[in-house]
């Protein structure tokens, strides 16, 4: 669980810029729990970006930090401990964390555990998440990462309530209507 980069990762990454920049790549390394947002790994990524300048090295922020309550759904592969120190333990990271790295961020990994009929997702926070990215122009690309029950077809729900909240919310912010509260579980 410890996501701390290989100590050569600076040189290596520098090294290959210009080799992103010719194929018009970004490279982001994910903040994922249990790293939270500050963190040394994150301040050394920011201030890399600021010492080269690249637009070839950014954050990929996994929403995952944001979890407010702990969910029940069982990865294969990932022990008991890797459970407890990641889905069943939130680290619920505050928004004002995301506004501060928000313009070194190239990507975010929409990590989301399940959606019900109503589009209601009690893990997340969906609804801060999206004001601050809309308040705070994040015009970046939003991935929908499932990391639900595997179960035939309940991924391809999933995904699709995922896609229907988040424009939903968007909607809602963009026209100044009032959020059915019932989202941001």
């Amino acid at each position: 669980m410890d996501l701390d980069p290989h100590p050569d990762w600076e040189h290596i990454v520098e090294a290959n810029l210009d080799f992103a920049a010719k194929r018009s790549i970004v490279i982001c390394p994910e903040i994922h729990a249990p790293t939270p947002m500050k963190h040394k790994v994150v301040d050394d990524y920011i201030a890399f970006i600021e010492r080269t300048g690249s637009p070839h090295f950014r954050l990929m922020i996994d929403t995952g930090i944001f979890q407010r309550e702990a969910t029940t759904a069982v990865q294969p592969g990932i022990s008991e401990d890797g459970h407890k120190a990641g889905w069943m333990s939130p680290l619920a990271v505050p928004m004002s964390d995301l506004i501060d790295v928000l313009p070194y961020v190239g990507f975010i990994q929409a990590k989301f555990f399940d959606i019900d009929d109503h589009l209601i997702d009690p893990q997340i926070p969906w609804v801060e998440i999206m004001q601050t990215l809309v308040a705070h122009g994040y015009e970046g690309w939003l991935s929908s990462e499932y990391e639900g029950e595997r179960t035939v077809y309940r991924g391809q729900e999933q995904v699709r309530r995922h896609h229907a909240l988040l424009r939903t919310i968007e909607r809602e912010i963009r026209s100044g209507e009032a959020f059915n509260g019932a989202r941001n579980a």
